[in-house]
């Protein structure tokens, strides 16, 4: 096995029965349980989206926070996702809301890494605009010792590969690079051994999970409702994984099993599982 190796369980694995736009994304699972089944299941890092996070704070307060994830030794904490970070007018002031209060909880409780999305697949993909807020935000986070990833979706408008890495490139900072998750690299059409020419600095998270061979033609539904735990489709984990350390990273690793089967599963089921499923591809 990979010395050293550690998985992150990001906040959909182990969120139960909630998904992305779901009328609720809060969690039916306290967060103390959550981080808790993580940490039984060999997890060394858990994540939280936006609506989640705000509703873990106000409940329980930063500090408490913090002390739960110490007390299960967790190394990282995750929170997602940001998106509309680079337009303008009411819909980037409510981005910038969201913004300011990951920021406070990376001050306040310590975040390893921020997630951010793009945009809808009609917005126009303007580089530069995107690559000068993204150095902005990398500023911004760097002050908490946090890292930023952007992660291209194949239904958004940065749907591939090449741009994504274009505006961490271009962003040139320390803390700033891309998020590779494997469903959607596959979906993308992007062959996995692309990725071994990526610079290794620029690879700030990686996602596993598997897929169908045949997405539903929406591929935000399938996104969100139809993936697997590794090995229960068909997509080569070994030569993702491979084509990953090929560029010279180690981890953390992180676990992003989005699942209308999945998640309606007891939490240590889930938790237990997707650790166990994940780690045998390191073995």
């Amino acid at each position: 096995m990979q010395k050293n190796l550690e998985l992150i369980a990001a906040y959909f694995t182990i969120g139960g029965d909630v998904y992305p736009g779901a009328p609720s994304e809060v969690s039916p699972f306290s967060f103390a349980h959550r981080v808790q089944a993580a940490a039984e299941a060999g997890y060394k890092g858990v994540g939280l989206v936006h609506n989640d996070l705000m509703a873990v704070a106000d409940k329980l307060g930063y500090k408490q926070m913090r002390q739960i994830l110490n007390e299960f030794g967790m190394k990282y904490f995750e929170i997602e996702i940001l998106e509309h970070w680079y337009r303008s007018g009411e819909i980037r002031r409510q981005s910038d809301k969201i913004r300011a209060e990951m920021l406070e909880v990376a001050a306040e409780v310590g975040v390893s890494t921020i997630k951010l999305g793009s945009g809808p697949a009609d917005d126009p993909l303007n580089i530069e605009l995107m690559t000068e807020n993204f150095a902005k935000i990398a500023d911004q986070a760097a002050v908490s010792d946090t890292a930023v990833m952007i992660e291209f979706m194949p239904f958004c408008n940065l749907n591939t590969l090449a741009p994504a890495i274009e505006i961490a490139q271009n962003a040139n900072r320390k803390n700033a690079g891309i998020l590779l998750d494997i469903w959607h690299v596959a979906r993308a059409n992007i062959d996995f051994n692309d990725i071994r020419s990526i610079p290794q600095h620029l690879i700030k998270g990686i996602e596993l999970d598997d897929a169908n061979r045949y997405p539903l033609e929406n591929l935000f539904l399938d996104t969100i409702h139809k993936r697997q735990l590794p090995g229960d489709g068909d997509l080569d984990l070994a030569l993702f994984i491979d084509a990953v350390k090929s560029t010279g990273f180690a981890g953390p690793w992180g676990v992003e099993v989005i699942s209308e089967v999945h998640r309606k599963k007891p939490l240590q089921q889930m938790a237990q599982e997707s650790f166990e499923k994940t780690i045998r591809y390191f073995q």
